[in-house]
């Protein structure tokens, strides 16, 4: 979950939505799963700033308004 000041309707459509494909010319290594993981020491972790946590806790708001729940017939 996360905000999005653009976020749009999942049924809006305009010319300018799109997305991306590309082409891979070479055929990618595979990884081990320890490659793609960061494992942090517990015994080193340091609790942030206040203001450090109130930013990162702003990404997880959501809106507090009614949904508007409507059922169409």
């Amino acid at each position: 979950m996360f905000h999005d000041a653009d976020a749009q309707s999942p049924f809006e459509r305009r010319p300018t939505f799109g997305f991306r494909c590309m082409l891979q010319r070479e055929a990618l290594t595979p990884r081990s799963p320890r490659d793609t993981t960061f494992e942090r020491d517990p015994s080193t972790r340091k609790p942030v700033a206040d203001e450090v946590y109130r930013a990162y806790r702003r990404l997880y708001d959501y809106d507090p308004f009614p949904l508007d729940l409507r059922v169409n017939r």
